[in-house]
């Protein structure tokens, strides 16, 4: 049918006219256009019931403009500031360490933070840091059964990554951090703020939030164990908060230090390792220091209003500063009254229906200015009362800063540090237009997981998880060889580094509720097939016998990976034939001379092992699995 774009100018008679003049090419048996026909009576009835809407639409309250973008998600909300991570600069390997700063060793949530020969917002912390003036000296990893992995040449390499927890993250599996230096010079001061662990994950694996998702909750509960010292035998940290999600977002882990003893020797040992709940999947990173700050581009307001109070109904006062930040995860604004010579804190309220002679007021960011009540509803501040208020401005989108510039901290002398990734996330705010476009953009985005594409898109979509591939299965679930239940959707998803219990569960708590109301979801690994190669290939003259081998190998790994740009096909089955026409095809190869396929879970060799449904093959290669001989002397090249 053709589009009836409804315009908020739009009267009864042109919606009438523009609907009958459709008849003839939608409904051509409707032959009479006439008043009394019941037809062009339900056209008048909807033409007038539209016109009295589209009325309605163009003159609504910002009350329930504002009502109406919080159905969909779309609240009204200040200026958001951007943030971001200053890595400090490392020192020579051959500089003692020190402290950072003359007798510095605390940096508090209102120090200044800016770019170095910039015009740029200041920013400021996000939580009171100590500084300590020890040197990150080894990484390592030491697995569960003893295995030692050494990654401090790794850590100080851009660009080159390293699993800290190994490549699956097992229970035992942790990360042994060594430091030279004090932690920390006595001081009770220092040992109130927090340790920062600076993360940066590896730039294969996106660090942002899929759009439309909230920023991670730094009151979540860490899924990392920290200790200091031995992992079995030292003072436990706890987390203050972790905005790596368990290493798997580049973020901080701020650890608090009440427990601390006054250090005695010239170093100290951190251990990190997986909690109770286990990782959503083993971590991959580049870098990890300490001393990291992280930032944003918020500035506190303490001030003493200009207009004491009147003794008058409806006072209202105008705020000094514009870009008030307002909405979840910012602090209400605050508002004191002088009452019998102290000052008193009265309480913020949406309205003042309910609120009799109660002591509170009411807020508007766009002035911006407060007003209090009539002394009915709400109390009226007494005249001559001295007034102040506390809020949180940003300036908004102007605050995104690109990456790799120097920044200096007050109190500090010299450049601090450098951002390695850009600073984001600082927009303007909305007003009511703005509210109304964000609101119809996430009508298209933020759709409910309809389709089968709706929900494998979804899935894919959550990037600090890997997910690697998703694929909605119907009929019956070949895996559990039982009946799905109606009304419920099985996904199969792999992910870039495994899929673990707690992996696929939190992707199941993220996708639920964006289902149709009655459905439920499953997301489950694919049913992965162990398969094992034994080859013995000739090489042509003049070709190493090793380096053969390996690009055999190579083949192989690369036509079974199930991840990646040309991933293994789901259920496709694996034949002996297009094996032996892979390897023939490797340089140096001049004939196979035998091959053969197996599977530990059945007795011998098979020409061709069925997949099946959303099975993937699990290619094992042994050492030897690829043997290569020289061709015999004489032989022609």
């Amino acid at each position: 049918m053709s589009d009836l774009l409804l315009h908020l100018d739009a009267k009864f008679d042109d919606l009438v006219d523009t609907a009958r003049a459709l008849i003839p090419t939608e409904a051509p048996e409707w032959t009479d256009h006439n008043l009394h026909d019941p037809g062009i009576m339900l056209i008048e009835l909807m033409a007038w019931n539209a016109e009295a809407q589209i009325y309605s639409m163009g003159r609504m309250r910002r009350d329930e403009r504002r009502a109406y973008g919080a159905l969909l998600g779309v609240p009204m909300r200040g200026p958001t500031p951007a943030s971001g991570l200053i890595w400090p600069t490392a020192l020579p390997p051959d500089q003692p360490p020190s402290p950072l700063g003359v007798g510095r060793v605390l940096i508090a949530r209102d120090t200044s933070i800016t770019p170095e020969g910039e015009q740029t917002p200041e920013f400021r912390l996000t939580h009171d840091i100590s500084l300590t003036g020890a040197q990150l000296r080894r990484v390592q990893t030491v697995s569960a059964n003893g295995e030692m992995r050494d990654w401090t040449a790794a850590n100080e390499e851009d660009g080159v990554a390293f699993t800290p927890f190994g490549v699956e993250a097992s229970p035992g599996d942790r990360l042994v951090l060594t430091f030279e230096g004090p932690l920390l010079p006595p001081s009770s001061l220092a040992k109130s703020a927090l340790l920062s662990l600076g993360v940066r994950v590896a730039t294969t694996l996106s660090t942002t939030p899929p759009m439309g998702d909230a920023p991670p909750d730094t009151n979540e509960k860490s899924r990392l164990r920290a200790t200091l010292g031995d992992a079995n035998d030292g003072v436990p940290l706890t987390s203050a908060a972790d905005t790596t999600r368990g290493f798997l977002q580049t973020g901080v882990l701020l650890l608090r230090l009440e427990s601390v003893p006054e250090q005695t020797t010239p170093q100290f040992v951190l251990t990190i390792s997986p909690g109770r709940g286990g990782l959503l999947r083993a971590p991959v990173i580049d870098r990890i220091s300490p001393n990291v700050l992280p930032v944003r581009q918020l500035q506190p307001i303490d001030e003493d209003l200009e207009l004491p109070g009147t003794g008058l109904p409806n006072q209202r006062v105008v705020l000094g500063n514009a870009g008030i930040c307002f909405g979840p995860g910012f602090a209400d604004v605050q508002v004191e009254v002088e009452e019998r010579s102290r000052f008193t804190k009265w309480r913020l309220v949406e309205e003042f229906t309910n609120t009799a002679r109660d002591a509170c007021f009411t807020a508007d960011y766009e002035a911006p200015a407060v007003q209090f009540g009539n002394g009915i509803n709400g109390r009226m501040p007494p005249a001559g009362a001295a007034l102040r208020a506390s809020y949180e401005v940003s300036e908004g989108a102007r605050g995104n800063s690109p990456a790799d510039r120097g920044w200096t901290v007050q109190g500090i002398a010299g450049v601090y540090g450098t951002n390695l990734d850009a600073l984001t996330g600082g927009a303007d705010a909305l007003n009511l237009d703005d509210l109304r476009a964000e609101a119809r953009g996430r009508l298209q985005t933020q759709r409910p997981l309809v389709t089968a594409g709706d929900l494998e898109e979804a899935a894919r979509a959550q990037s600090d998880l890997g997910v690697a591939r998703a694929v909605e299965i119907t009929g019956q679930l070949i895996q559990a060889g039982a009946a799905i239940p109606r009304g419920n959707r099985t996904l199969v998803v792999t992910g870039v580094a495994g899929e673990t219990s707690q992996w696929l569960e939190e992707l199941r708590r993220r996708l639920a509720p964006r289902l149709t109301l009655g459905q439920g979801l499953r997301v489950v690994a694919p049913r992965y097939v162990d398969v094992h190669v034994n080859a013995k290939l000739a090489t042509l003259l003049r070709h190493d016998p090793k380096t053969v081998a390996a690009e055999a190998r190579a083949e192989l790994i690369k036509r079974f990976a199930t991840t990646g740009d040309t991933p293994w096909p789901f259920g496709r089955d694996v034949r002996l034939l297009d094996i032996k026409s892979w390897l023939r095809r490797v340089p140096g190869v001049a004939r196979i001379v035998d091959a053969t396929l197996s599977t530990p879970s059945k007795r011998g060799s098979y020409d061709e092992l069925k997949i099946a449904g959303t099975g993937l093959p699990r290619l094992q290669l042994a050492e030897d699995a690829i043997a290569v001989e020289r061709p015999p002397r004489g032989a022609a090249a």
